[in-house]
């Protein structure tokens, strides 16, 4: 029986989805203005929250991933924010995900302002905001 039971727990492999691979805390990092700034990110199903270490600096937003394509995007609607003007406003992003099995991970999101309906062209996009994000 124990052979059985070792058979079957130990040859299983489960792969998330993005979608449930970047559910957590993530602590994130990003050269803007010649300064590295911190902020964090938690993603709890749908729902995003952005702090920037300043505190001025927040968002909640409603995100949808899409996984199949090259690279892969983000899409995420703002619902609050200090700026009014900006609720409802969609931002474009692209993402790199990577995920280790003890729960540890490394996020990318490299995103547009909030309304360009234009995706970035790439992780290196000089036009794009772009924030490296490790789990907490």
């Amino acid at each position: 029986m124990g052979l059985v039971l070792a058979l079957l727990t130990g040859c299983t492999t489960v792969t998330l989805s993005d979608t449930d691979a970047i559910q957590g805390t993530w602590k994130g990092q990003e050269l803007r203005h010649g300064e590295v700034t911190f902020s964090w990110l938690s993603i709890v199903g749908r729902d995003l929250e952005f702090r920037a270490a300043n505190g001025k600096e927040w968002y909640k937003a409603t995100i949808t991933l899409q996984e199949n394509t090259d690279p892969k995007q983000l899409t995420a609607v703002i619902t609050q924010c200090p700026q009014a003007e900006l609720v409802g406003q969609t931002v474009e992003a692209i993402y790199q995900l990577e995920t280790d099995p003890q729960g540890g991970g490394r996020l990318v999101i490299t995103g547009n302002a909030p309304g360009n309906p234009q995706r970035p062209t790439g992780f290196g996009d000089r036009q794009a905001r772009q924030i490296i994000f490790i789990r907490n």
